[in-house]
Formats: C-alpha cells, sequence, structure tokens
C-alpha cells in the first residue's frame, strides 16, 4: 500500500514538474495568440471602414446627382420634396455609420512596428495589466501619436527572446519606429535611449514644438530597479 502512494506521489511530482517548466512557454504562447488577434481585428477594423466610406461617398454622389435633377424642374410637386427629404434622411443616417464603425472590445488604438528589433505590436488603451500582457499600452493622458507633445507607450519585457519589449535596449539613435494610429502612419526617429528610476517622470515631458514618442519597459528584465526609455521624434 505504501509503495503503491508513493508511486502516485512520484507520478504527480513529475506531471507538477512538467506543468511549472511548460508554463512560461504556454504564457508566450496565450499572449502571442492575443496579439494577433488584436492585430487581425485593427486590419478588420480598418477594412470596414474603408468599405463603408467608400460607400458612403458613392451615396453622396448619387444623392448629389438626384438633388441637381429635381432643383432643375420648374416647380417641385409635394411628392418631390418628400423625396428630397427622404435622400437627405439616408445620407444622415450613412455618415452616422461611419461615425459608429464597431470597435474591438478591448480598445485597440493601433500598431508599433520597429524593423531593426522585427517587433510588430497591437497598442491598447491604457496600462493596465490586460493590456500590458497582450501588447503595449499607450499611457492615459498623455499626447496620442503624430500629436505635437509626448505619446508615451508602455510594454513589459519578457523573458524569452523577442517578447513584447524584450529587445528595445537593442536600439540605437537614428533606428526607426513605426506608429499606425487613427489611420495613419507616423516614422519617429530615435534620438536618445537611457536608463531612469521608477519615480522619474521628466520623461514625459513635452514642449510646443516637437512631435515626441517615448517609450518605456522595466530593466533588467529580471528583478529590475529601473526604466528603460527611448525617446525618438518624427520630423
Amino acid at each position: 500500500m505504501e509503495l503503491i502512494d508513493m508511486k502516485k506521489l512520484s507520478y504527480l511530482l513529475i506531471v507538477a514538474g512538467i506543468l511549472i517548466a511548460s508554463y512560461p512557454k504556454l504564457s508566450d504562447m496565450y499572449s502571442n495568440y492575443w496579439q494577433q488577434r488584436l492585430l487581425k481585428e485593427l486590419e478588420i477594423d480598418d477594412q470596414q471602414e474603408e468599405i463603408i466610406r467608400e460607400n458612403y461617398t458613392e451615396l453622396n454622389r448619387v444623392f448629389e446627382e438626384e438633388r441637381e435633377v429635381l432643383a432643375a424642374m420648374t416647380e417641385g410637386t409635394s411628392e418631390e420634396i418628400e423625396e428630397i427629404e427622404e435622400i437627405e434622411e439616408d445620407s444622415e443616417e450613412n455618415q452616422q455609420e461611419v461615425k459608429e464603425i464597431p470597435k474591438p472590445s478591448i480598445q485597440t488604438r493601433g500598431r508599433i512596428e520597429i524593423p531593426r528589433i522585427n517587433l510588430r505590436l497591437p497598442i491598447l488603451q491604457g496600462t493596465s495589466n490586460t493590456a500590458l500582457n497582450r501588447g503595449a499600452g499607450h499611457l492615459t493622458g498623455t499626447n496620442l501619436p503624430g500629436e505635437i507633445g509626448n505619446a508615451a507607450i508602455a510594454a513589459h519585457r519578457g523573458h524569452s527572446y523577442g517578447r513584447l519589449f524584450n529587445r528595445l535596449d537593442e536600439l540605437e539613435v537614428g533606428d526607426i519606429i513605426i506608429i499606425y494610429f487613427n489611420n495613419h502612419n507616423y516614422q519617429y526617429t530615435v534620438y536618445e535611449t537611457k536608463l531612469v528610476k521608477p519615480t522619474e517622470i521628466s520623461v514625459l515631458n513635452r514642449n510646443s514644438r516637437d512631435r515626441v514618442l517615448t517609450l518605456i519597459t522595466c530593466d533588467p528584465i529580471f528583478d529590475p530597479t529601473h526604466r528603460l526609455i527611448v525617446h525618438a521624434i518624427m520630423e
């Protein structure tokens, strides 16, 4: 009986060991799944918006032609007047549809690409644990990418090569960072990298002249004590 119990305990320990050893890999797979899903949602969302805008433009053209034909008539009947009103209502409804395009539930704002380190991540709103476990997060209260000021984006560093902002320390002055945000591509050039204490908030300083991008992550990867900062500017 005692021998059987020892065997069971051995099996349990083996299974537990396998699960513990597999956890980092499974965690990476889970995060990668969400990153790809959010990037795909962003692409689909952009395609839907473009289709709706194209349809709206075509409808507007048809409405304007119809309006010109009716306006050219010497005297409009009550039926024609009603038709004009219906066309205007339809135009307003279609314009409202453009404004109310559904967005991904997790508030995907865009994506960041850094060719030098082969990085491509979704940008989510805020820096909650959920957001930072699935991509990079735009710091609430900082400027939006492309705006004059300082747009700050943060992400974790993982224990696996290439995960999230893991390789951010490889960036050098002159490297390119591409931000896709609000249907625009913004290209920034790195001009400074540095390590600061977690309490150093001057990295978020801004002025009324430059369009600055600030990337933030922990350093070192294990037992971090500082923040790695990458400053880039849009010229």
